[in-house]
C-alpha cells in the first residue's frame, strides 16, 4: 500500500482521536472541577502547583528515550529489527527509573536549600514524576507500533474516568479532601494505567514478532546521540508550558496560581487539536521520510495542518467568548480570570496555525534548531514573567506566555520554509485543492 492511500485513513482516524481526546479531556476537566470546588483556590493551587513540578521533573528523566521513541520504533518495524525495539524498550525502562532516583535526590536538596517550597511531600512528587513520564513513554511506545488510538483510550479515557469516579464516589461518602490526599489517588489510578499500558505493549509486540520476544540488541551511543537533543527539547518545551504557574507560585501565592490554573486548562483544549494531529503525523512521517518518498510527507503535513487547525479553531472562538461562563464552573473565585483565558487561547491559535513546524524539523534532524529557539522562547518567557509579574499579576504571566510561545512558532515557520521544500502551514492544502479544482 502506498503512503498516499493512508490519507483518508488519516482523516478517518483524526476523528476518531479527537472523539476520545476530547471525551478524555472532559473528563479530566469535570474532575478539575470538582477538585477546585473541594479545595477552593487555594489548595488547587497547591495541587496544580506540585503537578507542575512534576511535569517539569518527568522532562529531565529518560534522556530523551521518550519521545525518541516515536521517531526510532516505526523504523525499526519497518526494517524487522525487532531485536532492537525490544532493546529500546528495555533501555528506556531503565533510564526513566535510574534518572528519577537521581532527580529525587536533587529535589530533597532544593527543597532544603529552600529553592523549592511544596505542600506535598517530596516523595510523592518524586513518584509522580516517574510514574508519568512511564505513562508519557508507554504511551509514545504504542503511537509506534501505530496503536495510537488504543494509547489514547488508556491515557486519557481510562485514567480520567476512573479518577472521577473515585473522586465523585467519595465527595458523595463526605471525604475529607486535602491536596496531598487528592495527589495520592492520582498515584493509585497512574499506577493503574502503567499496569494496562505495559500489557498493552506486549501483546504488540507479540503480534509484530509472531513468536517469543526476540533478542535485545542494543544501540546505545545512537540513541543517547539523538535523544539528548530531543530530552532537551522536551526540558525546554516543559519548562515553557509550566513557567507561568512555577513562577506565579514563586512571585505571588498559591489563589493566583489556581485562578490562573483554572484559565489555563481552557486554553489547553485547543493546544489537545493540535496534540491529536501530531500524534498521529509523527510515526507516518518517519516511516516517510525513511522511505525517502517526499511528495507523499507534503501530503501528510498539509493534511496533519489542516486538522489541527480546524479543530483549533473550532474550539477556540468558544472559548474565547464564553470564558467567563467557562470558569464560573470552577466557582465564582476563579471567573476574574477571564482576561487570562483570552490571551492564552489567542496565543495557541496564532501558533497552531504554523503548522506541525517542530515535528518537521526534528524528523529531519534539526532538533537543535529546535532547541536554539525553544531555549530563546524560555528565557524571554522567563524574563517577562520575572519582572511583571509582581507588578501586574497573573495577567504578566498570561502575555509571557503568548509572547515566547507564539514567537518560537513563527520562527520555526521560518526556519522551515527557508531550510526545507516543505510547507506546513494549512494554507498549503487550500491552495493545492484550488489548483486542482481549476487545472
Amino acid at each position: 500500500m502506498k503512503l498516499l492511500d493512508l490519507l483518508p485513513a488519516f482523516a478517518r482516524r483524526s476523528a476518531l482521536s479527537f472523539g476520545l481526546r476530547f471525551g478524555g479531556l472532559a473528563l479530566q476537566f469535570v474532575g478539575a472541577i470538582l477538585i477546585a470546588r473541594v479545595l477552593g483556590a487555594e489548595g488547587y493551587g497547591i495541587y496544580t502547583y506540585a503537578f507542575s513540578i512534576v511535569v517539569v521533573t518527568g522532562a529531565f528523566l529518560g534522556f530523551g528515550f521518550v519521545p525518541l521513541a516515536v521517531r526510532e520504533l516505526p523504523r525499526y518495524l519497518s526494517l524487522q529489527e525487532h531485536g532492537k525495539v525490544w532493546g529500546f524498550l528495555m533501555s528506556g525502562f531503565w533510564l526513566i527509573v535510574m534518572s528519577g532516583a537521581g532527580a529525587a535526590a536533587i529535589l530533597v536538596v532544593l527543597i532544603w536549600s529552600g529553592a523549592v517550597v511544596l505542600a506535598i511531600s517530596w516523595p510523592l512528587v518524586a513518584l509522580a514524576a516517574v510514574f508519568q513520564t512511564l505513562i508519557l513513554g508507554l504511551s509514545s511506545t504504542l503511537n509506534g507500533f501505530h496503536r495510537v488510538l488504543q494509547s489514547q483510550f488508556i491515557e486519557t479515557v481510562i485514567r480520567q474516568g476512573l479518577f472521577l469516579v473515585v473522586i465523585g464516589g467519595l465527595a458523595l461518602w463526605g471525604y475529607e479532601f486535602t491536596p496531598t490526599r487528592l495527589f495520592g489517588l492520582s498515584m493509585v489510578m497512574a499506577l493503574l494505567v502503567l499496569l494496562m499500558q505495559i500489557l498493552r505493549v506486549q501483546q504488540a509486540m507479540s503480534a509484530e514478532t509472531s513468536a517469543i520476544l526476540p533478542a535485545a540488541a542494543y544501540d546505545m551511543r545512537r540513541w543517547l546521540t539523538a535523544g539528548l537533543p530531543l530530552m532537551g527539547i522536551a526540558i525546554l518545551t516543559q519548562l515553557q508550558m509550566s513557567l507561568d504557574v512555577l513562577m506565579i507560585g514563586a512571585l505571588a501565592d498559591a489563589t493566583a496560581v489556581g485562578r490562573y490554573r483554572a484559565a489555563a486548562r481552557g486554553a489547553e483544549m485547543v493546544v489537545i487539536a493540535n496534540g491529536i494531529a501530531l500524534q498521529l503525523l509523527e510515526p507516518l512521517l518517519s516511516r516517510a521520510n525513511t522511505l525517502g518518498v517526499r511528495a507523499e510527507i507534503q501530503r501528510l503535513i498539509s493534511h496533519s495542518a489542516m486538522v489541527s487547525a480546524a479543530l483549533s479553531v473550532a474550539i477556540a472562538v468558544p472559548l474565547f467568548l464564553g470564558a467567563s461562563y467557562y470558569l464560573h464552573l470552577f466557582g465564582t473565585e476563579f471567573v476574574s480570570g477571564a482576561p487570562i483565558l483570552r490571551i492564552l487561547v489567542t496565543g495557541y491559535l496564532i501558533g497552531f496555525l504554523c503548522g506541525p513546524v517542530t515535528v518537521i524539523l526534528i524528523t529531519l534532524g534539526r532538533e537543535r534548531v529546535v532547541l536554539v529557539v525553544t531555549l530563546c522562547g524560555l528565557a524571554i518567557n522567563l524574563a517577562i514573567n520575572y519582572f511583571f509579574i509582581p507588578r501586574y499579576g497573573i495577567t504578566a504571566a498570561a502575555v509571557a506566555t503568548v509572547i515566547s510561545g507564539a514567537g518560537a512558532k513563527v520562527t520555526l515557520l521560518v526556519v522551515v520554509l527557508r531550510a526545507s521544500p516543505f510547507d506546513p502551514t494549512p494554507g498549503a492544502l487550500i491552495l493545492r485543492l484550488r489548483r486542482l479544482r481549476d487545472g
